[in-house]
């Protein structure tokens, strides 16, 4: 296993969240489960792995660009994934990338494709308790800049703009979305705000990336995420940025 090997394996579904304090840092990516995953076997005293593999799925050094990275499924919601995120970087944790599906807003082409978010408007609760009020969360623009320069090198095409970070999916109003396109918004999601407010009033390194996979229920294929339920692209994304970002 890598020196860097973020070894934090946790009960990511349940709250309190507790993780232990380890000696080892990494990086760390906050994702929807890839579906054709199988966790490895993990023996864990008093835990039943069949339940580990349901919290955290590790992956060992030699799967991701040589590197250890831990994937946290389920971390879904500004506030839950701001939790998450505290308690990572207590631990050691690094970088932390946040992949999630969105919803398309201004079309940067069909769907499904990722979108390196640069600033994300402000629309949930969470990012109020770390900073005052303003219309967007601004990411690291030197972590934009490479991850630009990671996934080109990859071959692997992104789009770089703003999303729309919303707690209430239900209340994503034909106003509201008019609203949102006005601004030039490429997605929406419901993570990137509140961990980009929380990465800046912290002085830690997060990046969050779209995967734009529907068009908001406006045509009968949506919701579609490519080959493998987007398993596979979302594979090759996170292997460049883990071998690529320092």
């Amino acid at each position: 296993m890598s020196e860097i090997a973020l070894n934090v394996l946790v009960n990511v579904l349940s709250r309190p969240v507790h993780f232990p304090k380890i000696g080892r840092t990494g990086h760390l990516f906050i994702a929807e489960p890839p579906r054709p995953f199988v966790a490895p076997r993990l023996d864990i005293p008093g835990k039943d792995p069949s339940v580990i593999q349901k919290e955290i799925i590790f992956i060992e050094a030699s799967a991701l660009a040589g590197r250890g990275v831990g994937i946290v499924g389920c971390a879904v919601g500004a506030p839950f994934a701001v939790l998450v995120a505290e308690e990572l970087f207590a631990c050691g944790c690094e970088l932390l990338i946040s992949v999630t599906s969105a919803g398309q807003i201004v079309s940067a082409g069909p769907p499904p494709y990722f979108v390196i978010i640069d600033r994300a408007l402000r629309d949930e609760g969470t990012s109020y308790h770390y900073a005052a009020p303003d219309v967007f969360a601004e990411a690291n623009p030197g972590l934009i800049d490479a991850a630009k320069w990671a996934l080109h090198e990859a071959g692997v095409s992104a789009h770089v703009g703003p999303s729309w970070t919303t707690d209430a999916p239900f209340r994503e109003t034909a106003e509201a979305i008019a609203a949102a396109r006005a601004k030039g918004i490429l997605a929406v999601e419901m993570e990137a705000a509140a961990l980009y407010t929380f990465a800046r009033e912290r002085g830690r390194r997060v990046l969050c990336l779209a995967h734009v996979t529907n068009t908001m229920g406006l045509s009968g294929q949506d919701f579609e995420k490519g080959e493998a339920q987007g398993a596979d692209e979302a594979l090759r994304v996170l292997e460049a940025l883990a071998r690529n970002l320092k």
